[in-house]
């Protein structure tokens, strides 16, 4: 198959949902697509050139008032507690939690008290407050954060991000977020993939995490899209009775309820891939209870997929974070899709699967080619998945058509689509 040749291009936001990063209205564009990817290259370049490492001594404008033996931490959830373990490993010793949860008001986690934003506001006034709310629900609240805690007279407030680049021996990889040196060094593969995304929208949020990545700077990306997740209208359509979605990552049937209501239940089979015994017994209550009609055609497997079949050991959290992981105490068989799907045509693979989306992709690299299946592949839980991905993808199919969105704020749910050309909205 030939690649597709640089082109000018429309931006395909015809509905509305997407817009560019001036926050225009999406207008037709005349210039070549070629054009845009080298000012994104050019941009790439300066990045690089001016890039400076960071250690324990780097001060960036505004962080004039950290002060490392006064903090306290804003956030008692997950975020909050990696933080609190990672500096208590660097002889580091916060004096509390903060948290908008009342119910967690006067309680204590991993030995240190929760207080309200008050009581930490009087209590240590002078102390510097470290904002560690990061999840896919809220995104990273760090101006509301700031602008709440100024009411309160608090002045020094720094995003947990601060810390991770002050010291990257400890906070670092965190999902998507790794040491900036090694972007440095993926540059050329950096390139490549930049010449692969279809539309403006997909080359403008590309630049941008990049540069989120490189400044380990959370707020360098604003955008989300808001239609159904997995579903973006504006690329490509499903099929009106013989879609065969393949749903690795299948969690508790999210992604499946909203299947059903696209396809207003015409459909030919849904195999749902969820590793996590206590996600995948909710998937199949979920079936048995709201959608028994659709029973027969719906596959719920207890089983991860990836390169090679192999007994894999797991980390079962029973929520969205569940995953493969050396230290786990949970068994689970792991089966490449490619002997999975051996009797199967997928119209449709969804990946989000913790950060093994590129095993799963090699192990789906001969169904994938004969199939040609729209793809929609999470590339946001390494830093390397941002190209690395599509890269990989492209060797397998080779004119299949690439765009990038953002399905949630703050770096999370980042989705690379993969969308054979006969699928695509524009070819139709």
């Amino acid at each position: 198959m030939q690649a597709v040749a640089s082109r000018g291009f429309c931006d395909s936001s015809h509905t509305g949902r997407l817009s560019p990063l001036d926050g225009s209205s999406p207008s037709c564009k005349t210039d070549p697509v070629s054009d845009m990817k080298q000012q994104l290259l050019n941009d790439l370049t300066s990045l690089i050139e001016n890039f400076v490492p960071e250690n324990a001594s780097t001060v960036r404008p505004g962080e004039e008032n950290l002060h490392l033996d006064s903090l306290v931490l804003f956030g008692s959830g997950a975020q909050g507690r990696k933080t609190l373990a990672g500096l208590r490993k660097r002889g580091i010793a916060p004096l509390a939690f903060v948290d908008n949860n009342p119910k967690l008001w006067g309680t204590r986690t991993d030995g240190l008290d929760i207080l309200s934003p008050e009581i930490a506001a009087g209590r240590y006034p002078k102390a510097v407050f470290i904002v560690t709310i990061w999840s896919d629900r809220i995104g990273h609240p760090l101006k509301q954060i700031r602008s709440q805690l100024s009411e309160k007279g608090i002045s020094a407030v720094h995003s947990f991000t601060v810390l991770s680049r002050r010291f990257p021996e400890t906070f670092l990889p965190d999902f998507f977020m790794d040491r900036p040196e090694k972007l440095v060094n993926s540059i050329q593969a950096i390139k490549k993939a930049a010449e692969l995304w279809e539309d403006q929208y997909s080359l403008e949020e590309y630049l941008q995490q990049l540069k989120m990545r490189m400044t380990i700077d959370l707020e360098a990306v604003t955008r989300a899209t808001n239609y159904r997740a997995y579903f973006p209208d504006d690329l490509f359509t499903l099929s009106d009775d013989d879609e065969v979605f393949v749903d690795c990552g299948a969690f508790d049937g999210d992604t499946l309820k909203d299947f059903l209501k696209e396809v207003d239940g015409r459909f030919q089979k849904f195999i749902a891939v969820e590793p996590d015994k206590r996600n995948h017994q909710k998937l199949q209550d979920l079936v048995e209870r709201d959608y028994p009609q659709h029973s027969a055609r719906i596959e719920p497997l207890n089983l991860a997929v990836g390169e090679r079949r192999e007994i894999l050991r797991f980390s079962d959290f029973a929520g969205t974070e569940s995953r493969i992981d050396d230290s786990g105490k949970t068994e689970v068989q792991c089966i490449p899709l490619d002997e999975l799907l051996a009797n199967d045509t997928p119209t449709y693979i969804k990946m989000d699967i913790e950060g093994s989306e590129r095993a799963a992709l090699i192990g789906g690299r001969a169904t994938i080619a004969r199939s040609r299946p729209v793809l929609a592949v999470s590339a946001y839980h390494k830093a390397p998945d941002l190209w690395e991905l599509p890269l990989l993808i492209r060797e397998m199919v080779a004119d299949y058509s690439f765009y990038l969105r953002p399905e949630k704020r703050a770096g999370w749910d980042l989705i690379c689509y993969a969308v054979p050309q006969e699928r695509a909205r524009q070819h139709q």
